[in-house]
């Protein structure tokens, strides 16, 4: 799921359907094939599924970078067990990645429900917003007013009390 292209990312503001609109677009394979060690460059990321394994489909023989996306971001939202479990199931008899992504997008609009609760509280609360807004404000000042008067007086200018 790419940022730069519209409708390939989740908004923490997305609803479970939407959520599930997007995963319906991932790109996946035949969902039974092979996986394989996967040689490490430098350029590669150390985290999860894309650094250690390559998902071969068994209708093409080619490589499907897909099915380690969706299966990256099982293991975010479901963990390591379930990305387990559709390892087994990719080697066996098979991916049904309809239900997949319908389990996928129901862990990943749990994960963000709570973010999404405050966010709608807040929201509401326009006064305590400007509040923490004014209040950050006056701490990034005092900061830039000191950091300010730390470079004049490095410099050698005249540095004035406040």
């Amino acid at each position: 799921m790419s940022k730069s292209v519209e409708g390939s990312y989740i908004n923490l503001t997305d609803s479970l359907e939407e959520i599930h609109e997007k995963l319906k677009g991932a790109p996946t394979d035949s969902g039974k094939g092979q996986i394989e060690t996967a040689a490490l460059s430098a350029n590669t990321p150390k985290t999860s599924v894309a650094s250690k394994v390559r998902f071969i489909d068994g209708d093409t023989n080619q490589e499907s970078i897909g099915v380690v996306n969706i299966l990256t971001l099982v293991e975010l939202f479901e963990g390591e067990e379930k990305r387990q479990h559709y390892h087994q199931l990719y080697q066996g008899e098979g991916i049904r990645y309809g239900q997949l992504k319908e389990e996928l997008a129901q862990a990943i609009y749990q994960e963000l429900a709570p973010i999404q609760e405050r966010r709608n509280k807040l929201e509401n609360q326009p006064e305590y917003i400007d509040k923490i807004i004014a209040d950050g404000a006056k701490k990034a000042e005092n900061i830039a007013n000191q950091n300010l008067q730390e470079i004049q007086q490095a410099m050698g200018f005249f540095v004035r009390k406040q």
